[in-house]
């Protein structure tokens, strides 16, 4: 987990040099907000309501993966945009990467391979480095929902939330290809083993990387982790939009 973090760190600096080429669609139908408490005021928001993909977790829907991402406040509207972007990024690396980690995990545990005979580390490396590649690449901004608002002692700031779409075929292409490159180097490494035993389990991991390569990165599979809840401010009764 410490290491999905900590990719999800490298993702989230390298999209903040591509934020403002990220497209914009607009989708589902919004929600209802609860009245205000706490003294804050609305100024201005990009809905009339909230959108309901607010209130949902990591989830897929069509050909696309979708997460989440929020802001902290920020004194000026772009600067809450970008951090809603590099958090969307960072929330859909740690999950995908978790999922996938498991998922190998499991097919290895199923073909009964020791623990010794590959080196989990490498794989997981390996998948962190394509998956960041594939996230910067391909991943999009499905939506902004921002709100302009001020605070109790009469200062503006602005907060902004992401929906991120991630194509699936993205992401089951690096899955595969980690799959056959593993496999490859299992392959040497079979090839030159002399111990029986080392090699029936060289060629066990061999068997579980062709299926993962075979099934792809299924999404009925997936255990999405760090399923975050957003820390959602409450709407002003008087909000004004455009």
């Amino acid at each position: 987990m410490r290491k999905a973090i900590m990719l999800a760190g490298v993702i989230a600096g390298m999209c903040s040099l591509c934020v403002c080429g990220c497209h914009e669609k607009k989708v589902e139908k919004g929600i209802t907000p609860p009245p205000a408490v706490g003294g804050e005021k609305m100024l201005w928001s990009t809905h009339k309501e909230r959108p309901a993909w607010l209130q949902t977790p990591p989830r897929t829907e069509g050909e696309y993966y979708l997460f989440v991402g929020q802001s902290e406040k920020f004194a000026i509207e772009k600067g809450a945009k970008d951090a809603a972007y590099r958090d969307a990024i960072k929330q859909a690396g740690i999950s995908i990467n978790t999922s996938a980690a498991s998922s190998f995990q499991k097919l290895l545990a199923n073909h009964n391979v020791e623990s010794q005979i590959i080196d989990r580390t490498t794989v997981s490396r390996e998948f962190e480095e394509q998956l960041s590649k594939a996230l910067i690449k391909k991943a999009m901004v499905k939506q902004y929902y921002e709100e302009q608002r001020q605070n109790k002692s009469g200062q503006d700031y602005w907060i902004a939330f992401a929906l991120l779409e991630v194509p699936m075929s993205s992401i089951d292409e690096v899955y595969k290809n980690v799959a056959e490159q593993t496999k490859e180097s299992l392959m040497k490494d079979y090839e030159t083993a002399k111990d029986k035993k080392a090699k029936e389990q060289l060629k066990s991991a061999m068997d579980a990387f062709d299926e993962a390569n075979e099934r792809g990165f299924n999404p009925a599979e997936k255990n999405w982790a760090n399923v975050q809840r957003l820390n959602l401010p409450q709407r002003h009764e008087d909000t004004k939009n455009d």
